[in-house]
């Protein structure tokens, strides 16, 4: 029975020195009052890096030490000094100026937070967001100013991190990123700015830094894709870039589909019905370079384009594009008319010809107009002058022929006989 007792003695002596090992120091308390001695040294001259150091432990220790970590005067404290870190002429190791102003951001925010408006130290912390906030713009815009656009970009950072929900810091970061090309800067900001407030703007600056900067279009399609979904698919400025786009990137199908239904809601648009003739006459001349062209394709290709040329003509009558296609369009009817000609046999040939190049001189005299049209809008265009040549030539207008013949000798483009 003695045997017994001992050796329960000894369990319980062994399980209380392993409750002993295992009990925790007590944390010390950081001195805050100390610090605050030395932020208020602070607000009146610059610290040493001593002091500094000294006030960075302490406040570092506080914002984990359960019975400080609550207090907005904790958090005042430690924004202060991160704030007089980030103006230091001193370096600290290990604490980049961005650090220090991120640290002092949140920081200042937290006491805010906690303390409202009522405390002291959370309204003052308020009040020293807003004024860190404000030296920093006008920082950054003074880098602006003086052509020091690297440094203007990260300050200009540097103020979202003080005010992360406030637009206006990633607006200007973006923009001088952009003027110096340094498009991933102005990606990362624009892209900031659009999930904060997805404006139509913001959409449109984000985009046009991944198409023409980065020259990323399957990123610029993505967030086409995103603008859509949050601003309707019915934007027709966010529309016109992504048709752009896919005119760029030779998917012309797809941009006739997306045009047709910005038409719809643009209808009196004659840029948007301009693009749709080009782009029908882009595939007529993709299906001419296939080994067996669809001929009935290249007519209903053909047919669109004048359409759509044509109602440009009445939607914008000084368009000189709009009737220059317009015309060519005629002509284009014309010479597939002479090309079948051609392509007879002997007698089909002969038995053709006078209808064939009736009808085709019908589809000139619907051209001619409207190239002289083009000629009223642009005198000086060689294409159309040049066009107008041609024409003259085939119609026999000889009078017309020698005008047009010394308009282009008096421009130079052509040599005197």
């Amino acid at each position: 029975m003695r045997k017994i007792k001992i050796l329960l003695l000894a369990v319980t002596v062994l399980f209380a020195g392993e409750s002993f090992a295992q009990k925790k120091e007590k944390q010390k308390k950081p001195n805050l009052t100390k610090a605050e001695t030395i932020v208020t040294k602070g607000t009146q001259s610059e610290l040493s890096a001593e002091e500094l150091t000294t006030a960075l432990e302490i406040v570092d220790l506080a914002a984990t030490h359960e019975k400080t970590m609550t207090k907005s005067r904790t958090w005042y404290l430690r924004g202060m000094v991160y704030k007089f870190i980030y103006n230091s002429s001193n370096e600290f190791e290990n604490i980049s100026k961005g650090d220090a102003i991120k640290n002092a951001g949140e920081a200042f925010n937290k006491s805010s937070e906690l303390g409202g408006d009522s405390d002291t130290y959370g309204g003052n912390s308020f009040i020293e967001v807003g004024n860190l906030w404000g030296t920093l713009l006008n920082e950054g815009v003074g880098h602006y100013n003086d052509g020091n656009m690297e440094e203007a970009v990260k300050v200009f950072e540097y103020t979202s991190l003080v005010k992360p929900e406030d637009t206006t810091g990633y607006l200007y970061a973006g923009s001088a990123a952009s003027d110096i090309k340094d498009y991933e800067a102005a990606q990362r900001n624009y892209r900031k700015l659009v999930d904060l407030k997805p404006t139509e703007d913001y959409y449109k600056a984000l985009i046009s830094v991944e198409k023409d900067g980065l020259k990323d279009t399957d990123a610029a399609l993505k967030t086409i894709e995103e603008a859509k979904g949050v601003l309707g698919d019915n934007n027709t400025e966010i529309g016109k870039i992504e048709i752009d786009i896919l005119i760029g990137n030779n998917k012309v199908q797809e941009a006739i589909e997306k045009i047709n239904t910005a038409i719809e809601a643009e209808p009196e648009n004659s840029i948007l019905v301009l693009k749709k003739g080009l782009l029908y006459d882009r595939l007529s001349a993709a299906e001419k370079k296939k080994d067996e062209p669809d001929q009935d394709l290249i007519v209903k290709y053909g047919d669109e384009a004048q359409q759509a040329y044509k109602k440009v003509t009445e939607l914008d009558p000084e368009n000189v594009t709009a009737f220059f296609n317009y015309s060519i369009s005629y002509n284009e009817k014309a010479v597939r008319l002479s090309n079948e000609l051609n392509a007879m046999g002997i007698r089909d040939y002969n038995k053709n010809k006078a209808k064939y190049e009736a009808d085709a001189m019908k589809y000139l005299e619907q051209a001619l107009p409207l190239m002289e049209e083009a000629y009223r809008i642009a005198p000086e265009d060689a294409d159309v002058l040049f066009a107008l040549e041609q024409y003259y030539t085939r119609m026999k207008k000889n009078d017309k022929l020698k005008e047009i013949t010394q308009k282009l000798e008096s421009l130079g483009l052509v040599e005197e006989d």
